[in-house]
C-alpha cells in the first residue's frame, strides 16, 4: 500500500516491463499488464465514488485492507489449486516411473539412456511436468504394448505343449508357467522346449503306429478276435498309417504314456501266443509224424 493510500488516496504501482518477465517469464507480460490495468481501473472508480460519497480517510484505509485481505484469500486459494495439480503431476509420474522399472525388469530390459522429452524436442531447455507425464506415458504404453505381444506368445507356446503333453499323459514343466520373466532370453528358451515337445510328441506317435501295426499283424495271423476294448482299439487306431487322434477314445488309443506300456505287454501276450501255437504245432507235427512212422 503507498503513502497516497494512507492519506486517502489509491496509488498502485505501474508494472515495469523487467518485473513483469522476471516474475512471469516469456509470453506472460500481457496477462500481468491486464492484472494492473484492472487494479489502476477499479483504484480511480473507487476514488471518484468516495470522493462522491465524502468517506474519510479512515474509511476508505479499511475498505482497502478488506479489499486487500479478499485479494490475498482469493490469491492464496489459487496457488493452493496449482499446488494440488503440481501434486497430482507428481503423484502420476511416480506411478508411471514405477510402472517403467517393472515393465523394464520384467522384459528384461536394462534401463537405457531416456528418450528425447518434448521440452528437450522444442529446444527451450527445461523440461516442466507436463512433458515428463506425456514421455512416461509415451513410454509406459509401449512397454505394455511389448508386454502383451510376449505374453501372448508364450502362452500360445504353453497352450500348445500343455495340449500335448497332456494327451501324452506327461506334466507341463514350470518354466511355461511363469509369467514374470518375459525376457527375450526366456521367451527364446520357451520356445525351444516348445519344440522339444512337439518333437517328443512325434516320436511317441511313431512308436505307438509301430506297436499298434505289430498288434495287428500278430492279431490277423493268429485270427485273434477283438474282444476287449484295447483290442477293439488297436483296430481302428489307424488311418492311412497314422494315428486318427491323440486322444485315446473308443476307437484310437491315442499316445499316453500308458497305452505305450499296455501296447507293449499286448504285443507280448499275442507273441507268447503265437510262439506257443508254434510250439504246439511242432509237437503235433512230431506226434503225426511218429504215428506216420509207426504205420509204415
Amino acid at each position: 500500500m503507498s503513502e497516497d493510500t494512507r492519506n486517502g488516496k489509491i496509488g498502485i504501482a505501474a508494472a515495469t516491463p523487467g518485473s513483469a518477465t522476471k516474475r512471469a517469464g516469456n509470453g506472460d507480460e500481457n496477462v500481468f499488464g491486464t492484472l494492473f490495468d484492472l487494479a489502476n481501473a477499479t483504484a480511480a472508480k473507487l476514488e471518484a465514488l468516495w470522493e462522491e460519497v465524502g468517506c474519510s480517510a479512515e474509511d476508505r484505509k479499511e475498505h482497502l485492507q478488506g479489499l486487500v485481505v479478499d485479494f490475498e484469500r482469493l490469491c492464496q486459494e489459487k496457488v493452493r489449486e496449482e499446488e494440488s495439480v503440481r501434486d497430482q503431476f507428481h503423484t502420476s509420474i511416480a506411478q508411471l516411473q514405477q510402472e517403467v522399472g517393472e515393465l523394464t525388469a520384467r522384459l528384461g530390459r536394462s534401463g537405457g539412456a531416456p528418450s528425447p522429452t518434448r521440452a528437450s524436442l522444442s529446444g527451450n531447455g527445461s523440461t516442466n511436468l507436463t512433458d515428463r507425464l506425456a514421455d512416461l506415458e509415451e513410454t509406459v504404453e509401449d512397454l505394455r504394448v511389448h508386454k502383451e505381444e510376449r505374453l501372448q506368445s508364450l502362452r500360445a507356446t504353453r497352450e500348445k505343449a500343455e495340449g500335448l503333453l497332456s494327451k501324452m499323459g506327461e506334466p507341463l514343466e514350470p518354466l511355461f508357467q511363469d509369467e514374470k520373466d518375459l525376457s527375450e532370453a526366456k521367451l527364446a528358451e520357451v520356445a525351444s522346449r516348445g519344440l522339444a515337445v512337439d518333437k517328443a510328441c512325434e516320436e511317441r506317435q511313431k512308436v505307438v503306429v509301430q506297436l499298434v501295426l505289430d498288434c495287428q499283424g500278430l492279431m490277423r495271423e493268429l485270427k485273434w478276435e477283438a474282444t476287449s476294448t484295447l483290442e477293439q482299439q488297436i483296430v481302428s487306431s489307424l488311418h492311412h498309417g497314422k494315428l486318427s487322434s491323440l486322444a485315446a477314445s473308443p476307437v484310437c488309443v491315442g499316445v499316453h504314456v500308458d497305452t505305450v506300456q499296455r501296447l507293449s505287454d499286448k504285443a507280448n501276450e499275442l507273441m507268447a501266443e503265437k510262439v506257443r501255437r508254434a510250439d504246439r504245432l511242432k509237437y503235433l507235427g512230431d506226434q503225426i509224424a511218429e504215428l506216420w512212422d509207426r504205420l509204415k
